[in-house]
């Protein structure tokens, strides 16, 4: 069995992120942020089980901030959707775009000689896809679940080659994992 924790905080000064915005041609658009910060801990745990079975885990637990945050340039229009102005909305402190609170994963290994099954699972707990920690633009939190299947084939004079499949998503879980907005 082995454990391991992490703490850390981290304070910025122009921290460059991501706004949620996307370019005419969709690229991800980023700006520095003049105050901002990340805390957390992180936690990782492994254990052999078994000769034919190990577990690893780990979560991070965390809190994303901006300090002071200015949404610049919101476009206001009238009841005909007529552009009238852009205005800039102060919202106080948020949570930095695409940074959710909660991650976790956990692997449990099966080794047959030769052979290696993994199951992989991962939650990623709600964020949101812009700065403004507005509910209706944050990305719902989801479990996935991935296959691994994995043989070793020896060989003489290397080490050996791995061949590996890789099934995603199988539970056909429905999930968004991006989004962005304009």
């Amino acid at each position: 069995f082995s454990a391991e924790a992490n703490l850390y905080y981290m304070k910025y000064k122009n921290q460059l992120i991501l706004t949620g915005k996307i370019s005419e041609i969709g690229e991800a658009l980023t700006t520095n942020i003049p105050d901002s910060y990340r805390a957390g801990v992180e936690l990782t745990a492994g254990w052999k089980i078994a000769n034919w079975i190990s577990w690893n885990g780990n979560v991070a637990l965390s809190n994303n901030k901006i300090l002071n945050f200015i949404e610049q340039d919101v476009d206001m229009y009238d009841a005909d959707w007529n552009w009238i102005a852009s205005k800039n909305d102060s919202l106080g402190t948020t949570d930095i775009a695409y940074s959710p609170n909660v991650i976790a994963n956990s692997i449990f290994t099966f080794h047959l000689n030769r052979f290696e099954i993994g199951l992989f699972s991962t939650y990623v707990g709600k964020q949101y896809f812009d700065n403004t920690s507005n509910n209706d633009r944050a990305i719902d939190a989801y479990f996935v679940n991935n296959l691994s299947f994995k043989y070793a084939l020896p060989l003489n004079k290397i080490r050996g080659i791995d061949f590996q499949v890789l099934v995603n998503n199988v539970l056909n879980h429905q999930y968004e994992s991006n989004a962005y907005t304009w």
